[in-house]
């Protein structure tokens, strides 16, 4: 009983969390943040993993950035506000706040079309 409610009041940042599968980016992808562009490493329809990171941001703070992705069967290019969850060694990893309807349907056909490769 004592290992649950542990569990209850402890922060998980990890994977566990996670609820939609991430795809690597693949081609020309990237994050415009604060007039710096980063990698895109990794995306979801939650969010996005950028690095390396050696920008200002912070956990908790909330951003506006853009994500541009280009290859052989995909063109996107949007803004979007986000929030951070974490910085560390791994780079930046940021949940999306409020991500349109159509960006998120790019994003769908994306992970789809790649999933699994």
């Amino acid at each position: 009983m004592f290992k649950q409610i542990k569990n209850f009041f402890t922060e998980d940042t990890g994977a566990n969390r996670r609820k939609a599968p991430r795809v690597d980016a693949r081609g020309e992808a990237s994050v415009i943040i604060d007039n710096k562009t980063y990698r895109m490493k990794n995306w979801s329809t939650e969010g996005i993993l950028v690095g390396p990171y050696n920008g200002g941001l912070i956990a908790k703070q909330r951003s506006r950035v853009t994500v541009k992705l280009k290859d052989d069967k995909f063109d996107i290019d949007f803004d979007v506000d986000v929030l951070v969850m974490r910085v560390n060694d791994d780079g930046l990893a940021c949940r999306f706040f409020l991500l349109h309807p159509s960006h998120k349907k790019q994003i769908v056909e994306y992970l789809e079309y790649y999933k699994g490769n």
